[in-house]
């Protein structure tokens, strides 16, 4: 190589190292494709030999970033093993290639081999500058992100609290990292359902992000996104789509739509449709995501979400096989990642037990979802939002094989739960109330269904709003209750004004709008019939 060729190298190199993974995705894929060409060509001359070897540190943090998890690890070891060979195995640029191949590790979701690693790192790091020093208390902020992406929440929250402790002892309340560690918490707190801790903890992270970094910054984005994923699981969609859309447009304008992070965004923008019941757009987005995450590996754990989001998408449309497919291919992923018996795991499960429900397979969706409720309960606690999901699924499963006993039981208790977990308002708990009224109008017990519909009616004007379609059609509901005990001008009121509701918002063709009409027309004709029987008797 010559002096030329020498001297651009270092400019390149000395370009890596100083670059930020969180930078725009065209920038990342012009020097991955520089890097990747002299992966396999480090230099002889060792001054030039270092900066390759630090830029290739530097690499495999973009690679991950695009979600080129293999070529990030390659790119970390082979700087690693170079690093070595100049400093030794403990001094701090192999201990940073160390990180790199951590991260790449845990991007793949080989999360003991992560662990293993990234507590190795950690004493070196004591050893290096001290228990208390930022490169200390960083690497082990990143040990306790692994940990709890494994369920591991206790042992993770410990971890935290330390790091929370010194830092706030050591650099004070404002300092950037203790505000990051604030943050830490307040995501596993949101893990562990507990939601109204989380949202105060993240506002706090926000506000701080916004005056000290700026609207912009990635880590107020970070902190946008953990507070609309909060608002999600409470059942606070319209806040969760808000914030969501925003930092999706931010970070495709700022690090460019192939980015890792603006995928995440997108998959928790679909995740939210989802709950809405917007299946086309979920579908459309994850489609998209899907197709971006193509370099990444099949089993990793992000493609893994993106899949199961997508089978859930399908069953929704009726599209069940499809559905079904993806459920299974998505399953397996997750046992091969997480073991049986983890949350993500239980989540996959209860996903496909729902395809099967609707396939009219209730013994094996019963069987799964059983399985599904121990992993949760012993997970993620028995008033965590998922697991009480798969309460009510799984007494749904027992209820439609006709077993009206238990299936009643087991769904008032799911109920219960709900309520003294979630909330009387929450989405889940309406859903469970509304299932327990469609079952009692099938089983002609009209009197007890109907208090359970006006309540259900007024907690989803209080989170919905009056005509909402969510709304409406329990409002609907409650108006074809009546028309059966014979209550005709009742039904006839009601179906009026909610007829009106919903051509004015959903439009004289929507499904819903000619389902009143048609009910509207039993109604009128049961009271002209009664009226005419009324006229010839006298």
């Amino acid at each position: 190589m010559d002096r030329k060729e020498d001297a651009s190298d270092a400019s390149l190199y000395a370009i890596v190292s100083g670059h930020q993974s969180g930078g725009p995705v065209n920038t990342h894929t012009w020097i991955l494709s520089q890097m990747r060409d002299r992966l396999d060509h480090p230099p002889d001359a060792e001054p030039l030999r270092k900066q390759w070897a630090l830029a290739m540190v530097g690499a495999s943090s973009m690679a991950r970033a695009l979600g080129n998890f293999g070529e990030a690890e390659d790119m970390a070891k082979r700087a690693k093993q170079t690093l070595e060979v100049l400093f030794g195995d403990d001094s701090y640029e192999t201990t940073k290639a160390a990180e790199e191949v951590a991260e790449a590790y845990f991007a793949q979701g080989r999360f003991d081999q992560a662990v293993v690693l990234q507590t190795d790192i950690l004493g070196r790091r004591e050893n290096q500058f001290g228990p208390d020093h930022l490169e200390t208390l960083r690497v082990k902020a990143t040990l306790a992100r692994i940990i709890w992406s494994q369920g591991l929440y206790s042992e993770a929250r410990g971890l935290v609290l330390q790091l929370r402790q010194t830092s706030e002892a050591t650099y004070g309340t404002d300092h950037p990292f203790t505000v990051s560690v604030k943050g830490h918490l307040a995501d596993i707190d949101s893990c562990e359902g507990q939601w109204q801790n989380a949202e105060k903890l993240q506002l706090e992270v926000m506000d701080w992000c916004r005056h000290h970094l700026g609207q912009d910054h990635p880590q107020t984005l970070h902190a946008m996104f953990g507070l609309s994923r909060t608002y999600r699981n409470k059942g606070q969609l319209t806040a969760a789509e808000g914030l969501q859309s925003r930092v999706l447009s931010l970070r495709r304008t700022i690090l460019g739509s192939n980015h890792l992070d603006t995928l995440a965004s997108m998959d928790d923008l679909a995740l939210i449709y989802l709950e809405q019941s917007r299946w086309k757009e979920a579908e459309w987005l994850l489609v998209q995501v899907l197709e971006m995450r193509k370099g990444e590996l099949d089993k990793s754990p992000t493609r893994l979400t993106s899949e199961t989001a997508l089978a859930v998408a399908y069953r929704n449309q009726g599209r069940l096989k499809e559905a079904e497919v993806l459920g299974l291919k998505a399953l397996t992923g997750t046992r091969m990642i997480y073991g049986e018996d983890a949350r993500q795991t239980f989540g996959c499960m209860s996903n496909l037990a729902a395809t099967y429900f609707d396939q009219g397979r209730f013994n094996e969706a019963e069987a799964l979802l059983e399985k599904a409720l121990e992993i949760g309960q012993k997970t993620l606690g028995k008033f965590h939002l998922r697991t009480m999901s798969i309460l009510f699924d799984h007494a749904r499963a027992v209820w439609s094989q006709n077993q009206d006993g238990e299936g009643e039981t087991l769904m008032l208790r799911a109920a219960e739960t709900q309520t003294k977990g979630l909330g009387e308002n929450h989405a889940v708990t309406l859903i469970t109330m509304e299932l327990i009224a469609d079952r009692y109008e099938d089983q002609q017990r009209f009197r007890e269904a109907e208090p359970i519909l006006l309540k259900v009616i007024e907690s989803k004007k209080k989170t919905l709003g009056a005509t909402h379609p969510g709304t409406l059609d329990v409002k609907a509901k409650l108006a074809r209750l009546y028309y059966k005990q014979g209550r005709l001008g009742e039904a006839e009121q009601l179906e009026i004004q909610v007829m009106r509701e919903s051509q004015l918002v959903l439009g004289p063709n929507h499904p819903l709008t000619l389902s009143l009409m048609n009910q509207m027309y039993h109604v009128i004709h049961g009271r002209n019939q009664g009226e005419r029987l009324k006229h010839s008797s006298s």
